[in-house]
């Protein structure tokens, strides 16, 4: 850790961005001057440099739930506790928010098992802010009880859609490295930021026997991956 901290000041280096959690548990060892951005990596916990998260904000999921499944009305989330301001003042005039907050693995379970019992076709899931990851026999008793209500599915997770959930988000890495780009920029130059920040930035994938299974209104065109490949 002391040679990076000379070789910053040998370099005269005067922003960091941290790409993995070795790099960043070195980095959070130094007594550093400069702006440091951690990236590539879910957090949880909060941190005294900035952080712009691979987690996709929730907001983007208020843009396609009505249009493509107009019969939800109530959107479920486990949702990690220190995840939950990711939510702050999300609202849609048709969609109604039910979170479920956990602080380990157990909760994440229990809180899935409790949703699985009461949900209902006017119902979804939007999965991806645990914090936690969601063990494999929980997504097919999730998609084995989805399927069976008729419930539609949303994720984070590509693979989970690949599996049979309606629709999922991705990050476009390009767009992502752009964004962190800017808020250095917006640092450099002053502008008071946030420590915190959600990637805006994004892919979609969807389904295509799911959602014809459910009636979606899907539009291909607007979609990066689309599951099963073949018709």
């Amino acid at each position: 850790a002391n040679d990076i901290k000379q070789w910053i000041d040998k370099n005269q280096i005067v922003g960091l961005v941290t790409l993995s959690k070795y790099s960043k548990k070195i980095v959070n060892k130094l007594d550093l001057s400069i702006p440091v951005i951690h990236a590539s990596s879910n957090f949880i916990k909060p941190s005294k440099h900035y952080q712009v998260n691979l987690i996709v904000s929730p907001r983007v999921f208020n843009k396609f739930i009505p249009s493509l499944t107009p019969n939800v009305k109530k959107i479920h989330v486990v949702v990690h506790r220190n995840l939950k301001w990711a939510f702050d003042h999300i609202n849609h005039p048709s969609l109604s928010y039910q979170f479920h907050e956990i602080n380990n693995a157990k909760e994440m379970i229990i809180s899935y098992k409790t949703i699985l019992k009461s949900m209902n076709k006017n119902e979804t899931i939007l999965m991806g802010y645990e914090g936690f990851k969601v063990h494999r026999k929980m997504i097919k008793n999730l998609l084995l009880k989805a399927w069976k209500k008729k419930v539609p599915l949303y994720t984070q997770n590509v693979v989970y859609v690949k599996k049979g959930m309606l629709l999922g988000v991705f990050n476009d890495f390009n767009q992502y490295g752009q964004q962190i780009a800017k808020l250095l920029n917006k640092i450099f130059s002053g502008v008071k930021v946030k420590k915190t920040h959600l990637s805006n930035n994004y892919h979609l994938a969807f389904n295509r026997r799911t959602a014809k299974y459910l009636d979606a209104n899907i539009d291909n065109d607007a979609y990066t991956i689309v599951f099963p490949n073949k018709k």
